[in-house]
């Protein structure tokens, strides 16, 4: 399972079926800790974007034994700490695909708006 995480190209589109709850939420931290050190660790982060960072990240890794009183705990932190960094992903997903297009500020000597130029005549 471990091997699975580190190595695979495909392992954030994982599920294996017919382990425990607390194995799939152990591959699942293994898979969004390397997402987030591959992909997020370098992007430009935005106050909000640090501490959703460093949280998830708390929630990722085993805690010290006073910060873990109970399995269910341990549960829960593993299953929001995945549930952030995939809601994440669809947040990044959904700006990249509304994200507006820029338009050429000039070309030659008319300016270009919506791909007809301001020096053309209409006819």
């Amino acid at each position: 399972m471990v091997e699975q995480a580190t190595t695979s190209e495909d392992y954030r589109n994982q599920w294996n079926i017919g382990c425990t709850l607390d194995d799939q939420l152990w591959y699942q931290c293994l898979a969004s800790d390397r997402y987030m050190v591959e992909h997020r660790n370098r992007m430009q982060k935005t106050h909000d974007e640090r501490l959703l960072w460093l949280m998830l990240r708390r929630g990722i890794y085993d805690q010290a034994p006073e910060d873990r009183p109970w399995d269910g705990a341990v549960r829960s932190m593993r299953y929001s700490a995945i549930m952030g960094d995939r809601l994440w992903s669809m947040i990044e997903t959904e700006r990249e695909r509304v994200r507006v297009p820029s338009f050429p500020q000039l070309v030659g000597t008319d300016r270009i708006v919506l791909g007809r130029s301001l020096g053309a005549s209409s006819q």
